[in-house]
């Protein structure tokens, strides 16, 4: 994509593959930014993709949750048309991000244990399970107040790094696989509240 010059942000901020200062080395006092511009636009894009995760998860009419969305008032709650009202479903099969281990394979002895069917390169001890176990169920509640399949807020994979790494802020979220932008400003302080939870209940 070629980049180019917001208007309404001034000419010292370029837009292209992602929005970023024409000069990044120069401070930011510099430059001339409606910051609260840039949030708006940010919470608007947020906005839309959790109305398309709603579309696309809900149990409902189809057709009655978009004409809801724009405020038709001939929104009703069947429309005997979309794959919902006709009973009409279709289940795809979710494919981890990391290779299953084989089965039939014992599990190691002691107290650490190799995470096989996460990702054969975290090792977990005891007090890592617990955190993990402790992070799926925040995960959990996340997906049902969103609506969500629980894979769409964290895959499994990335809840056992943050089991072993133990991540204390945002900027260290922020490293670890799975976690973007968008997820790390939603679910991030939830995490991490889960996670120095389990720190202090271990140091007691």
């Amino acid at each position: 994509m070629k980049p180019w010059k917001l208007r309404k942000l001034g000419e010292d901020v370029i837009w292209g593959a992602g929005l970023y200062l024409a000069d990044k080395s120069a401070s930011l006092s510099q430059f001339r930014i409606d910051w609260a511009v840039i949030d708006r636009r940010r919470s608007a894009e947020i906005s839309k993709l959790q109305a398309v995760q709603k579309y696309a998860y809900t149990r409902e009419c189809r057709r009655g949750f978009v004409l809801r969305y724009f405020g038709d008032p001939a929104a009703r709650s069947r429309c005997s048309g979309c794959d919902n009202c006709l009973g009409i479903t279709a289940v795809a099969a979710v494919e981890d991000d990391a290779p299953r281990a084989p089965r039939g394979r014992n599990k190691p002895d002691g107290a650490r244990a190799r995470v096989a069917d996460v990702s054969d390169d975290l090792v977990m001890g005891e007090a890592e399970q617990r955190l993990l176990v402790a992070l799926k169920t925040v995960r959990t509640a996340i997906a049902r107040e969103e609506q969500v399949p629980a894979y769409i807020v964290f895959s499994d994979r990335t809840l056992a790094e943050l089991a072993v790494r133990r991540p204390r802020s945002l900027n260290a979220l922020q490293n670890v696989r799975g976690v973007g932008p968008m997820k790390l400003e939603r679910y991030g302080p939830r995490f991490l509240a889960a996670i120095s939870q389990a720190d202090g209940t271990e140091a007691a």
